[in-house]
């Protein structure tokens, strides 16, 4: 099965690490160490990070703005469309395999 590779696996665990979390609030209160852990996780998976997002997001990895409180809209927007073009890659992928099998 030449589409469920590694590289495959380490992006759809970079996919669900992007989601943004609705309310940061929400999660303070059931783990008082979110942030510091979400910066963590960060710090733990740039190779996937730098390897597996576009360029233009780089930057906001690079200036620590992808693991902060609030991130801008802008970073919120690339990392949905990242996410929907991710997804509809995957879909794609499912599409061709049923196909076959």
């Amino acid at each position: 099965m030449k589409y469920f590779t590694r590289d495959w696996y380490k992006e759809m665990q970079l996919s669900g690490f992007v989601h943004f979390i609705e309310s940061i609030e929400k999660c303070k209160k059931i783990d008082p160490d979110y942030l510091q852990s979400l910066k963590d996780e960060v710090e733990e998976r740039k190779e996937d990070v730098l390897n597996y997002l576009p360029e233009t997001l780089h930057s906001y990895f690079y200036n620590n703005t992808i693991d902060s409180e609030y991130p801008p809209n802008e970073l919120k927007k690339l990392l949905l469309e990242w996410t929907a073009d991710y997804e509809k890659k995957n879909d794609t992928i499912r599409s061709i395999i049923l196909r076959i099998f």
